[in-house]
């Protein structure tokens, strides 16, 4: 009897410590530098379009699976637009606000990875010890009055914004399995005219996604 219950009790522990070394040590666990030399890249494409990237690395002992980025940008005015893009959500509501006088919040949307120079995705794996690109904003060389944001799925950009000031807003990176990260950021033009994009905090890991839900209801 004795024998019977120490068994069950070790394999009760080799369970439970093989279920905290996976939900807490051998999970994906994403990492972003605040130091913008690091972690934001600017590209030019072939239509002479600046892409303002963020990197985001999995520093953990397995794969993130349906990795997702969302960008949300704090009190925007009428004043502070030059135009919104077609279709998704972030157009409609603005216009059925009318761009009104009083600041509003443009609200998170996902944006796409960049997995190659022409190909995006909204829902990437980033494998462990890899990394990933996330696209935020893009600049035209032909029209330095405005800051673009990258647009979700098939559309050309979100909503452009006057150069005349500093933007801030959250990028938030989810995944099902690795901790989700959230990244406060300031934008705004420097002398020439060019966005420069600023890393302001990279905020504390919180449970992954399916965690949340199992844990918390979430």
């Amino acid at each position: 009897m004795w024998e019977a219950l120490f068994v069950a009790a070790a394999t009760l522990s080799v369970a439970l410590i093989a279920f905290y070394l996976n939900s807490f040590f051998l999970r994906p666990v994403f990492n972003i530098d605040e130091d913008e030399s690091k972690s934001v890249d600017v590209i030019r494409d072939r239509d002479n379009l600046r892409h303002y990237r963020l990197t985001v690395r999995n520093e953990g002992f397995r794969a993130a699976h349906n990795c997702v980025g969302t960008l949300s940008i704090k009190a925007i005015s009428r004043n502070d637009v030059l135009d919104v893009g077609y279709g998704g959500t972030g157009a409609p509501v603005l216009r059925q606000h009318g761009f009104n006088d009083q600041s509003q919040d443009l609200q998170p949307e996902a944006v796409l990875w960049a997995t190659g120079m022409l190909e995006r995705h909204p829902v990437i794996t980033i494998n462990k010890w890899g990394q990933a690109r996330l696209l935020l904003f893009f600049a035209q060389e032909d029209n330095p009055e405005g800051i673009f944001v990258e647009p979700s799925y098939e559309r050309y950009f979100r909503i452009t914004l006057k150069a005349h000031r500093t933007y801030k807003g959250e990028i938030v990176i989810t995944s099902d399995n690795a901790n989700t990260r959230r990244v406060s950021f300031s934008i705004e033009a420097d002398e020439k005219r060019e966005p420069v994009l600023r890393i302001e905090k990279v905020m504390p890991r919180t449970k992954p996604r399916i965690i949340r839900q199992l844990w918390i209801g979430q």
